[in-house]
């Protein structure tokens, strides 16, 4: 049974179809059943006996799209690599990289429709809409906005647009779980731009730092202990290095990627639902139309100027299922503090427009006891029912507070003066007066007994690289 605000998506594609406006771009926010709108069109389409064609852009997604039509009667072609190929089916169900290669051999469709369609600028993809130019076309996105700020509405490759439910409403309605967003303290917040976007290897390697991976685990134990995750990363290594590390604390984790063998990457995602998998940890596989199962919450780790990125990954974890009444958000990354609360109403066109999300200053209240984030200005932290009218804390302190404890439980042998020294290079509001706390620190080492140890184990606590040490201490040495 389709929901009321599917049935009325369909009947306003009908409407644009009969005021001759045929290429149509749906909106509609991850997990509310894009999916399934568009296999009943298809469905609807091939009752009629006319062709359809599906395109999908990844294996997970096309699967999923193939389960959704059989579920609901059609048993649909496959244009894959994989797969053996028949085009006699009404209904057929491609990957683009394969079907851009296959069209002399597909029967003209009458409709295609296009899953994830704000790739539809990529040029496979043109390639194909431009060779069916005068078939209708209909395509479904949770975010029509591209990092580059071009629109979907370009050379006239989409000319109408319907947006459907927002978050908001679907989270009211129960169509999907509500989000806790926390924005735990200690993770950078600034980083070079590369081709547009935050640049993903210095953060592999700043977020690699064992302060910075202690945290996130540490996080992850106060408010998911066990439970299912997916783990946002900016790059391959870097989720498997955070796989690594969170099963050397005793958790089942394990990183998917694009080159992985297939029926491994697929145990680990469904390990999600039966309790093989707590923590699985990913680059890009999961972040875009795969439908994860029995997620409890996301971890971001990856920043991001890309709203889509932002939204598409926590939609990841919004689904409900029995017994989930909220969904956990670890914003390590600080991207609600760039692109505002999941919750928050978006406005969509198809027209061309580069935000510049660091000028941007979104409808937040971040709280200063429990670091959680709620759309807008309420009163109280809907949490931990801070009263964000006074103002007699100071987070900064809280803040010190938290890394001091933890120093305390990780380093319990720790010097009381080399303890103070640790506080203050990890509290250090910027990088150069942190390297300007350790070279004095290491010049008044370098007169001590055991100086090079006590300088090792400083090294061990900032997380930084074993050959740190050495460096340093050669050149206080030297007097350099």
């Amino acid at each position: 049974m389709l929901r009321e605000y599917q049935t009325d998506i369909i009947q306003r594609i009908r409407n644009s179809f009969t005021e001759n406006k045929k290429r149509v771009c749906v909106v509609l926010p991850t997990g509310t059943g894009k999916t399934v709108i568009f296999a009943q069109i298809a469905k609807m389409t091939a009752e009629n006996k006319k062709h359809v064609l599906i395109l999908t852009h990844r294996r997970e997604i096309h699967r999923q799209t193939m389960i959704k039509l059989y579920d609901i009667g059609i048993h649909a072609g496959q244009i894959t690599t994989n797969s053996i190929m028949s085009y006699k089916e009404n209904v057929q169900c491609g990957m683009v990289g394969t079907v851009v290669n296959k069209l002399n051999k597909i029967n003209k469709p009458d409709l295609i429709i296009i899953d994830e369609c704000h790739h539809i600028l990529g040029n496979t993809w043109q390639s194909i809409v431009n060779y069916y130019s005068d078939v209708p076309r209909i395509g479904f996105t949770a975010t029509p906005e591209r990092l580059d700020g071009r629109g979907l509405g370009e050379n006239n490759l989409f000319d109408n647009l319907i947006i459907g439910i927002q978050t908001k409403e679907a989270v009211k309605n129960q169509f999907l779980s509500y989000p806790i967003i926390y924005k735990p303290p200690g993770i950078p917040q600034s980083f070079k731009i590369k081709k547009g976007d935050f640049d993903t290897k210095e953060q592999e390697t700043i977020l690699s730092e064992k302060h910075i991976v202690g945290d996130v685990i540490q996080h992850y134990k106060e408010h998911l202990d066990g439970l299912p995750v997916v783990c946002f990363c900016p790059t391959v290594e870097h989720s498997k290095l955070m796989a690594e590390q969170f099963s050397s604390q005793g958790y089942k984790s394990y990183a998917v990627y694009g080159n992985m063998d297939d029926k491994l990457r697929d145990k680990y995602i469904l390990g999600l639902s039966n309790g093989d998998t707590q923590i699985l940890t990913s680059c890009d596989v999961i972040s875009e139309g795969v439908d994860v199962p029995m997620l409890a919450g996301a971890i971001l780790l990856r920043k991001t100027l890309s709203l889509s990125l932002y939204l598409q990954q926590i939609g990841r974890a919004l689904r409900p299922y029995p017994g989930k009444n909220k969904t956990i958000i670890l914003d390590h990354a600080g991207n609600s503090l760039i692109h505002g609360h999941v919750l928050q109403n978006r406005e969509w066109s198809l027209d061309s427009k580069k935000r510049d999300p660091k000028k941007s200053k979104p409808s937040i209240t971040e709280c200063p006891k429990c670091y959680s984030v709620w759309e807008g200005k309420p009163s109280k932290c809907l949490n931990c029912n801070f009263d964000f009218t006074e103002k007699i804390i100071d987070k900064k302190k809280i803040d010190i507070k938290i890394i001091e404890g933890k120093l305390r439980a990780d380093f319990p042998d720790l010097d009381s003066d080399l303890f103070e020294i640790a506080l203050k290079a990890i509290s250090s509001d910027t990088k150069e007066l942190k390297q300007k706390l350790l070279w004095s620190t290491a010049y008044k080492l370098a007169n001590k007994e055991n100086g090079k140890t006590e300088l090792d184990k400083l090294r061990e606590i900032l997380g930084y690289k074993i050959g740190w040490t050495e460096i340093v201490w050669a050149k206080v040495k030297n007097g350099k």
